[in-house]
């Protein structure tokens, strides 16, 4: 069994939270509770947490995507692209 820090499960348990089985395998596919996709909410949870570490303040494209790709490959385009369409601004 690998060693596993505290805080990766930790964020691997609040994604399974917040992410049903199914949402993995139709990434694509908007929820209807609120029309996000598994990749969208994904990305709001770890723009979330990031925010919280630094202390509310804006985060980085840059950094955000390090941290995505943690979950899921999505090319730095991609991610802007996607973060355009839920709203933010620069």
């Amino acid at each position: 069994m690998p060693v596993t820090s505290h805080h990766s499960f930790s964020l691997f348990s609040e994604i399974a939270l917040i992410c049903k089985p199914d949402d993995m395998r139709y990434p694509d596919l908007p929820d209807v509770r609120d029309g996000l996709t598994y990749r969208e909410r994904i990305v709001l949870h770890v723009l979330h947490e990031t925010q919280k570490e630094r202390g509310d303040r804006n985060v980085p494209t840059v950094m955000l995507w390090g941290r995505v790709c943690e979950h899921f490959y999505i090319s730095p385009e991609e991610l802007t692209a996607l973060l355009a369409r839920m709203g933010a601004r620069k």
